[in-house]
């Protein structure tokens, strides 16, 4: 399921994160973080299915496409407020897309702006 979901979503979605840092210098925070930050998720969803755990395929389209807009607000601010940045740039890619239910994006977008905020309780 991993390599299905990467053979559609991983070269777009990392050439969109690439496009967007190269306008803006943050080293610890680029294309490359994103890529790093996927390279361990999938080992995680790796572990969850051989401990018997169920990540549907659309789980793993979700999670990548969380993990490569998570910091991408960092184009517009670098302080603590980047996620919500990072949301409106999630939902403006998405916009006109019809590969991703609203409901699923909906999800996607909360965990992108969400995912840095350490007061989040839920």
């Amino acid at each position: 399921m991993v390599a299905s979901v990467e053979e559609r979503w991983l070269d777009e979605l990392y050439a969109y994160s690439e496009a967007c840092f190269s306008q803006v210098k943050v080293p610890s925070h680029d294309h490359l973080h994103h890529l790093r930050v996927w390279q361990r998720a999938k080992e995680l969803v790796v572990e969850l299915n051989n401990d018997g755990r169920e990540v549907t395929e659309n789980d793993i389209r979700n999670l990548i496409i969380a993990i490569f807009f998570h910091d991408i607000g960092m184009i517009k601010t670098i302080d603590k407020q980047h996620g919500r940045e990072s949301r409106k740039i999630c939902e403006k890619y998405f916009s006109e897309c019809t590969r991703i239910s609203s409901q699923d994006l909906e999800t996607i977008c909360s965990a992108v702006e969400k995912h840095d905020d350490k007061e989040y309780k839920n």
